[in-house]
């Protein structure tokens, strides 16, 4: 995959921000993905069935896990800096001319700042690596607070998309680019 270096995993392993540090994706990290599976408004907007089971949501981690490693995807745990306690999950991979990305925020840390934080941080991050790539977000339109964070950090609506959701059929999806130009930098960024 051209745009998932080596470089850009190490890159994540030696950074962290104020409140948050990145690290692989872990099978253990499935445990508090399902708690978090079990707040509604974690699932409202996405593109997937909540598994009932921490079973389920195992299959779901092992797809992650193995895309990872193939390369297909870059797949990160955002954990609490100082505690290590997992916040959520990052998903990059290739789209278009540049990159998707994905945030998937345990309910514990909302309006906690984690999603500021995390956010600007790995954006950083990518345009580190990665200055001439766009970065990407496919959000449903009912995803008010997503479609309000993009407008902080100025991406841009460019283009509408049907996806298939497993069980509503096929639903709009709205696109969102971000490029280096719009992109005002974040200075909060440690390496170690």
């Amino acid at each position: 995959m051209p745009h998932l270096t080596d470089h850009l995993k190490a890159d994540f392993d030696s950074h962290y921000a104020k409140k948050v540090a990145f690290r692989p994706f872990a099978r253990s990290d499935g445990f508090p993905f399902f708690e978090a599976t079990r707040h509604p408004d974690f699932n409202r907007n996405l593109m997937w069935v909540a598994p009932e089971t921490e079973k389920g949501i195992f299959q779901q981690v092992d797809k992650l896990v193995r895309e990872h490693m193939l390369g297909r995807a870059l797949i990160l745990s955002i954990c609490q800096r100082h505690t290590g306690v997992w916040q959520g999950l990052l998903r990059i991979q290739d789209y278009l001319d540049g990159v998707e990305i994905g945030l998937y925020l345990h309910p514990d840390s909302w309006s906690r700042g984690v999603v500021v934080t995390a956010g600007s941080a790995f954006i950083e991050l990518i345009f580190k690596n990665l200055p001439d790539t766009p970065m990407y977000i496919r959000l449903r339109p009912s995803n008010a607070r997503l479609v309000r964070i993009c407008d902080v950090y100025k991406f841009e609506k460019v283009r509408e998309e049907k996806d298939i959701h497993p069980i509503e059929g096929e639903v709009d999806v709205h696109v969102y680019r971000l490029t280096k130009p719009l992109w005002p930098g974040y200075a909060g960024l440690v390496n170690f």
